[in-house]
C-alpha cells in the first residue's frame, strides 16, 4: 500500500472520527443543557427525585443518543477504513495478472522439458529400430 493511500485513509479516519465526536458531544450538551442541568439545580433546590428524573429524562435520552452517535459513527468509519486498506493491500499483493504469468511461465518451461525428453526418445527408438534391421541382415561368411 503505498503512502499516499495510507495518508488519505488515516486522514479520512480522522476527519470522520471528529466530526461524528462534534455531533455526538453537540447532541449530548444539548441534552445535558436543557433538561439535566436544570433538573440537578431543581433538585438542589429540594424537588422530590421522582419529579427530577421525569425532567431529566429527555436530557438523559439526548445524552445517551450523543454517545450512541458517537460510538457507532467511530465504529463504522474504522471498519470501512480498515477493510478498505485491507482490500487494497489484498489486490496489490495478490496481482492475479503476474501470477497468471507465473504459471503460464513455469507450464511453457515444463511443457519445454516434455518436448525435448519425447524428440530424445524418438531418437534412441530410431536409432535402435535401424541397428536392429541392420542385424537381421546377417551376410553369410562373416
Amino acid at each position: 500500500m503505498e503512502d499516499t493511500d495510507t495518508t488519505r485513509s488515516a486522514a479520512t479516519y480522522a476527519v470522520v472520527w471528529v466530526l461524528a465526536t462534534v455531533v455526538g458531544v453537540a447532541v449530548a450538551g444539548f441534552g445535558a443543557l436543557y433538561w439535566v442541568l436544570p433538573a440537578y439545580a431543581s433538585y438542589a433546590q429540594g424537588a422530590a427525585s421522582g419529579v427530577v428524573l421525569r425532567a431529566a429524562a429527555p436530557g438523559l435520552l439526548l445524552v445517551l443518543l450523543g454517545l450512541a452517535i458517537w460510538k457507532v459513527t467511530s465504529t463504522v468509519v474504522l471498519y470501512r477504513t480498515l477493510s478498505a486498506a485491507f482490500a487494497a493491500e489484498t489486490a496489490e499483493r495478490l496481482n492475479t495478472e503476474s501470477m497468471k504469468s507465473d504459471i503460464l511461465a513455469v507450464i511453457d518451461e515444463r511443457l519445454a522439458d516434455m518436448k525435448q525428453d519425447t524428440q530424445r526418445t524418438r531418437r534412441l527408438v530410431e536409432r535402435q529400430g535401424s541397428e536392429e534391421a541392420a542385424d537381421e541382415f546377417d551376410f553369410p561368411g562373416n
